[in-house]
């Protein structure tokens, strides 16, 4: 078997594989407006423009928690959003371990979501208005201080106005502006919470809870948010020729 393997390598044909790939990804209009979102928000990352999208994606983390803990039979589930970008879910039972795990791996999977929507659908206007409407039902049902309610609403409010009143490219590309934050939201405050410093986060819940170093559980979720940004890429760039 190892024998009648090699003699298939044919190394000639390597580089015609990859020209192949280049031109496959080079020309695909979809991958590189994903790109482009993305490049976008980072350049923008410490601006007061991206400011709101920043609570935003704090906001997704927080129902993240809230939708695990549901899902897990919690009750009395509530959401708070502060101006300094934190926020806290809480819930009466429910496992506290998924729970815990749900935040940075909710921020991946909602930002995966958005981007794989506007990639695979015309209807951005309907997607970011259905956006608006989950965010004000979760606002009015679990989001419980001023700021994070304040917030929750104009959010709600400004989405459904961009679905109704900006056009089909507008929508989404702001669809794919909010999706790659979140996902990139999902490997930078990991690195900044966890790796490079000391804070309460939910990397020293678990620690607490399982007695595995916080930097542990942090570089897991970044490893999977790498897998599951590239996994989301690959399936955006296949849009173009769906």
């Amino acid at each position: 078997m190892f024998c009648q393997a090699a003699s298939n390598w044919q190394p000639e044909k390597i580089p015609v594989k990859l020209l192949r790939m280049r031109k496959k990804y080079w020309g695909n209009k979809t991958l590189w407006s994903i790109v482009i979102a993305f490049l976008a928000a980072m350049l923008l990352w410490n601006t007061t423009f991206i400011y709101p999208l920043k609570i935003l994606v704090v906001f997704f983390h927080e129902i993240s928690h809230g939708l695990v803990a549901l899902l897990g039979g919690a009750t009395d589930i509530t959401i708070t959003l502060s101006p300094n970008q934190g926020g806290e879910a809480w819930a009466k039972g429910g496992s506290h371990f998924l729970m815990a795990n749900a935040g940075y791996l909710g921020s991946l999977f909602w930002g995966s979501a958005l981007v794989l929507c506007a990639a695979y659908t015309k209807r951005d206007r309907v997607v970011t208005s259905i956006l608006g409407l989950v965010l004000a039902y979760i606002t009015l049902r679990y989001v419980r201080n001023g700021f994070g309610f304040g917030f929750g609403l104009a959010a709600a409010l400004s989405l459904l106005a961009a679905g109704r009143w900006l056009s089909h490219v507008v929508n989404d590309f702001l669809l794919k502006f909010i999706g790659t934050t979140s996902m990139g939201y999902a490997i930078l405050d990991v690195w900044s919470d966890v790796m490079t410093r000391s804070v309460k986060s939910d990397a020293t819940i678990l620690a607490e809870m399982t007695g595995v170093p916080p930097m542990v559980w942090g570089g897991l979720w970044i490893v999977v948010s790498l897998v599951g940004i590239y996994a989301t890429l690959v399936a955006a760039a296949k849009a173009e020729r769906a």
